[in-house]
């Protein structure tokens, strides 16, 4: 990976899990997921492999977003824990 490419993913990661942390939301979404990018809520799905599908039909070739658990525990894992990268 480009250092210029690594520096975009650094900042995307960054962007989503801090606006995540920031979010609040309701009892019934826990247990649900967080589909981001750009650091804004883009959508809540039911499961992870929705929020892939759904990221992968919207910004296929544009760029990286971000996958969260709503309600689990934050922890951060490195950036394979929070975003991918469309192809």
């Amino acid at each position: 990976m480009k250092d210029d490419d690594r520096r975009a993913l650094e900042e995307e990661i960054s962007r989503n899990y801090d606006a995540f942390r920031g979010m609040e939301f309701s009892p019934q979404e826990k247990g649900k997921f967080a589909l981001l990018r750009g650091g804004k809520l883009i959508d809540i799905l039911d499961s992870r492999a929705d929020a892939h599908k759904v990221a992968k039909l919207r910004f296929a070739g544009k760029g990286h977003f971000s996958v969260q658990e709503i309600g689990a525990t934050l922890l951060d894992l490195g950036y394979f824990s929070h975003v991918l990268r469309t192809h």
